[in-house]
């Protein structure tokens, strides 16, 4: 014979087990939709895309193969240019930004002879190794960020980040172009 109360906490506790269950499978096809949606389509298959076509070659004014032979889809560059200027952030604050970009600008026109516009560049200000120190380089490489876009042609369509970067006088920029 059994107690009264025993059969009702079986069943409590299956119904726990049973939700839990559930649960665990919700959350499971969450995740399988978030990664799903993180995909992204393939541009071949979508009808009305640029890039599609019925034939299955590609439209001309595609995107150019990189060296390995596959196409590069249009976009920022993943490979990005890297220029250190030998100009104290001190100075900057103190004189403007005229020097630094006129410096930047000669180096990416080296570096970017094709001229292709930026699309996100990087800024790290060197700055002493303290609180303050380190705000005044942010500021400043956010400064110079803003200027850029504002006042050089190659970067008006860029979007860009500050950050400090270790004691020195110096800026290292990491440029990425749009393709």
């Amino acid at each position: 014979m059994t107690r009264r109360g025993e059969g009702r906490r079986t069943s409590r506790h299956s119904g726990t087990a049973v939700l839990a269950g559930w649960l665990f499978a919700d959350l499971l096809l969450m995740l399988f939709l978030v990664a799903m949606a993180s995909v992204p389509a393939d541009p071949s298959r979508v009808k009305g895309s640029p890039t599609a076509s019925p034939s299955g070659t590609p439209p001309t004014g595609s995107p150019s193969a990189s060296p390995s032979g596959s196409p590069r889809p249009e976009g920022l560059d993943p490979d990005y240019i890297k220029v250190e200027i030998k100009i104290s952030p001190d100075s900057v604050r103190d004189h403007g930004t005229s020097q630094l970009r006129k410096r930047l600008t000669e180096e990416l026109a080296r570096k970017n002879p094709k001229g292709l516009p930026v699309g996100f560049v990087l800024v790290f200000a060197s700055g002493p190794n303290s609180l303050v120190g380190q705000a005044q380089a942010i500021d400043t490489a956010e400064t110079v960020v803003s200027d850029l876009r504002d006042k050089e042609p190659g970067f008006a369509r860029s979007a860009g980040l500050g950050y400090w970067e270790a004691p020195g006088g110096y800026f290292d920029f990491k440029i990425f172009l749009l393709r």
